[in-house]
């Protein structure tokens, strides 16, 4: 006998061919049939009549910062949306691996405008352990996580801005493998976020390299998405090609309007990528609006200390000279300068931490902080 029937229904296999009417029979938690009839001769213990609605394979939300915020929702709003599969660590930023004393909190500090802040145990350190964790939760979705670029680098370096010794960087290498030997999907990289962006080329292509004997991907939020994009694309796509191993480009866009109009040319380069034999997929968010952390904006350097550091940085009249020049003298080659690349009148700040935050007149709406950018940005 048959768990469940699902009858009357419009179906899409999941192969990319038209949707049919038909049913579905799952047996023992397994889809067992698909067919065309729409009220097939099957013993069920549950029938279902769908009533001629969609019934189809369960969505993948391939870019997710889901990795907190599944201890609390357990992700019920993503199973509401029919999603049943999310790919976390993206961005770089991954929970785990996870040894420096006393990183956990600095971490989640570090990242609790995109990723939350929410009171959870935390108990892994490994990979395996923080999949063990989140099994035991009981989260509702399939999961997948990616070795985040940045977490190697916290756990060894901090948030310092400078280049690793052999030995330090060796210790990050060797997170990275640890991590795929437990059943991480891949690495990940954020070069336009701290700590990442400290990262040069060099030091992006030897962790790649640890993912060839795995054939796993390497996921990059590139350097530059509007002025320096098309030299961040090469330096991604030549580093897949010197590594043999392939490459998932995170938001596929232009940026700024310095860009405008360029699209042709970006899916270009996508397709003399795949021509010379890189294994390259790209993902893309239809529209022109944006998520990410307010303190994007600043350089890199005034992160380089942690968010204690930016703090006194911001209260400093000197650092903050130095920040507004080099926003608006765009001073730093390859850094992606949001403020400028945008305009500010086009940033909005959507959520803040604290009453005292808010704006006047509105009410604290919970404890992100982010920033909507028109035509540029990340998906959250």
């Amino acid at each position: 006998m048959s768990d469940v029937v699902f009858e009357r229904a419009r179906v899409v296999d999941g192969t990319g061919a038209p949707w049919f009417r038909g049913s579905v029979v799952v047996r023992d938690g397994v889809v067992s049939a698909v067919s065309r009839e729409s009220t097939p001769d099957v013993d069920a213990s549950v029938t279902v009549d769908v009533d001629d609605r969609v019934l189809c394979p369960g969505f993948v939300d391939t870019h997710s910062h889901s990795d907190l915020m599944l201890f609390d929702s357990l992700l019920e709003p993503k199973v509401r949306q029919g999603i049943t599969t999310e790919i976390l660590g993206q961005d770089g930023f991954s929970m785990a691996p996870m040894y420096r004393d006393g990183g956990a909190d600095e971490w989640q500090r570090q990242l609790r405008a995109l990723d939350g802040d929410v009171n959870v145990d935390w108990t892994w350190g490994s990979v395996a352990d923080y999949l063990d964790a989140v099994d035991a939760a009981g989260v509702p979705l399939n999961v997948g996580l990616l070795v985040g670029h940045g977490t190697v680098r916290f756990n060894v370096l901090g948030m310092a801005d400078r280049d690793p010794t052999d030995a330090e960087f060796e210790e990050m290498a060797e997170l990275v493998t640890e991590g795929l030997e437990d059943g991480a999907l891949g690495f990940s990289t954020g070069l336009i976020y701290t700590p990442c962006t400290y990262a040069n080329r060099a030091e992006v292509q030897r962790l790649a390299a640890r993912l060839g004997p795995y054939g796993r991907p390497f996921v990059a939020h590139v350097r530059s998405e509007g002025r320096w994009l098309w030299d961040a694309l090469d330096e991604f796509v030549d580093v897949g090609a010197e590594a043999g191993i392939p490459l998932h480009l995170s938001h596929c866009k232009v940026a700024g309007t310095q860009q405008q109009g360029k699209a042709d040319r970006a899916l270009a380069l996508v397709e003399a990528a795949r021509d010379r034999g890189v294994d390259l997929t790209v993902e893309q968010y239809p529209y022109t609006a944006a998520s990410t952390m307010l303190s994007v904006v600043l350089p890199p350097w005034v992160h380089a200390d942690g968010p204690d550091g930016t703090i006194e940085h911001l209260t400093d009249e000197q650092s903050r000279d130095r920040i507004h020049a080099d926003v608006e003298r765009w001073r730093i080659d390859g850094w992606e300068n949001f403020g400028a690349l945008t305009g500010w009148e086009n940033l909005v700040v959507s959520n803040v931490e604290s009453e005292a935050n808010a704006a006047p007149g509105e009410e604290h709406r919970g404890d992100r902080r982010r920033t909507r950018r028109p035509g540029h940005g990340r998906s959250l």
